[in-house]
């Protein structure tokens, strides 16, 4: 599949969600999200119910305390952060949460408003393989790279770590990445990763989200990121919702089910 765009409407309602949020400002924190909106309760609902269709739907205790939806907009402390709410700095080629064992195998994206000048960049494994040679291949499975956590996951209570990680995995079938984060443990292993990246920026597509749209991305087999842009910070800026997904659970000691609705959150810590 690798990226799929589609047209969103909630469970059993005409309006669109243009129209939901039109009296909805976009927040500038996450605290200042509203709390008490029918109509955010209702897209997250159906936004929940449209995700299960990939598997299902959880989220890490140490990124936005454990959202399961969590909300993406553009932070002014953030700006120029490798995180998904900076905005001048161009987003770097990534897979989600590439530093964990239990990485999302699918990510769904729904846009709330959008930003013209606001792309998400990605790669498909299967495009990016066909500029790599069979040396490159061999070496990108060994566990010769580093990766430390993201900056949304370093809080009091989790601080980072370095991962030891290959990065592509059964027969090149899948894989994880941070054009930031990674670091070679080897002069050859450093040579495969300046490879890589060369391969990514060749195979490298653009697609922009308007407001209902959603993006389905293929954590494991796509490498994504964003373009820069320029927030206002006046209620009208970009703003995402995303949903991880996965269709295998961790183990029972490093989760927490959150409701009956089959959500979980990830409790392990590094």
């Amino acid at each position: 599949m690798g990226v799929q765009v589609l047209e969103f409407r909630c469970s059993g309602d005409s309006a669109s969600v243009k129209e939901l949020v039109k009296n909805t400002k976009t927040p500038n924190s996450l605290e200042s999200i509203p709390s008490d909106s029918v109509n955010l309760k209702f897209i997250d609902e159906s936004l929940l119910r449209f995700a299960s269709a990939w598997g299902r739907p959880y989220g890490f205790i140490q990124e936005q305390s454990g959202a399961i939806i969590q909300n993406l907009f553009p932070i002014k402390r953030n700006e120029a952060e490798q995180i998904s709410s900076s905005s001048l700095a161009t987003l770097e080629m990534h897979t989600e949460t590439a530093f964990h064992p239990w990485r999302p195998q699918h990510i769904v994206l729904l846009c709330i408003r959008g930003d013209d000048n606001a792309g998400t960049t990605y790669a498909t494994l299967e495009d990016i393989l066909l500029n790599l040679d069979r040396e490159t291949i061999e070496v990108l499975h060994e566990p010769l790279f580093t990766t430390t956590l993201d900056k949304s996951f370093q809080n009091p209570d989790q601080s980072d770590a370095v991962v030891a990680t290959p990065i592509l995995f059964n027969n090149a079938s899948s894989m994880t990445y941070d054009r930031v984060l990674m670091k070679p443990k080897t002069d050859y292993a450093g040579t495969a990763l300046k490879e890589l990246s060369k391969a990514i920026e060749e195979s490298k597509q653009v697609f922009k989200l308007s407001a209902g749209q959603v993006a389905i991305i293929e954590n494991w087999k796509v490498v994504h990121g964003r373009t820069p842009f320029v927030p206002r910070y006046d209620g009208t800026d970009r703003w995402l919702k995303r949903v991880m997904v996965r269709n295998s659970m961790p183990p029972a000691r490093d989760v927490q089910n959150v409701g009956d609705d089959g959500t979980y959150m990830v409790t392990m810590s590094f």
